[in-house]
């Protein structure tokens, strides 16, 4: 494996608690979802954005509205 590779994989390891922290705080980061998908943002305060096979959408929900999803989400998927 490149380091390439283990760079993006140890970014995708956020936890759900370092991704709402990335969320709140306007951070860039790149994340897979505890629920599956990826989300991400790119500009520093910009919007969070969910991962396609056509590039990148929107979210409706974000700042805190974004991370009660996220909470929920997971409460009742059971992870």
């Amino acid at each position: 494996m490149n380091s390439g590779n283990r760079h993006r994989r140890d970014v995708c390891m956020l936890s759900r608690d370092q991704i709402i922290d990335a969320i709140v705080s306007g951070k860039l980061f790149f994340a897979k979802l505890p629920t599956g998908g990826y989300i991400a943002r790119y500009t520093r305060h910009g919007l969070v954005q969910r991962v396609t096979d056509h590039g990148l959408e929107p979210l409706a929900l974000q700042g805190s509205d974004l991370c009660w999803q996220i909470q929920a989400a997971e409460e009742s998927s059971g992870h």
